[in-house]
């Protein structure tokens, strides 16, 4: 199901920049990755906003270790998706789908970015007033 879902996002992102951009697939898995990091920063921002219980705060985590931290994430997810070219079995699994498949892929991929979005940073937002 995960892997399902990092498929979609992969193709979705790629078909977004593939004209545009020869680093496409490097350009997708980078977009996963910030994607997916705002959904693990959401975590403590909504148990705080929720629960009112802070796990910790972010500024206290030191720069290189944010740093080393997403490197090594990045190269997860390379290794999920473009290792060995298993890019190419993506791009070929989504490439022959339907004019409204592909509709309904970007509009579903389109939502989760923006409630990714909302979701860090409505309750910082509420929090503040």
């Amino acid at each position: 199901m995960i892997m399902k879902i990092l498929k979609i996002l992969f193709y979705t992102f790629y078909s977004w920049l593939h004209k545009r951009s020869d680093t496409a697939k490097y350009q997708s898995v980078f977009a996963i990755c910030i994607i997916t990091f705002i959904n693990i920063i959401s975590i403590p921002v909504l148990i705080k906003f929720i629960f009112s219980v802070e796990i910790f705060i972010l500024p206290e985590i030191s720069k290189l270790y944010l740093a080393l931290f997403f490197i090594a994430y990045y190269l997860v997810y390379y290794r999920l998706l473009l290792y060995k070219n298993k890019y190419i079995s993506i791009i070929k699994e989504f490439k022959n789908e339907s004019r409204n498949e592909t509709r309904k892929r970007n509009s579903i991929v389109f939502v989760y970015i923006i409630l990714s979005h909302i979701l860090l940073f409505a309750p910082w937002y509420i929090l503040a007033k």
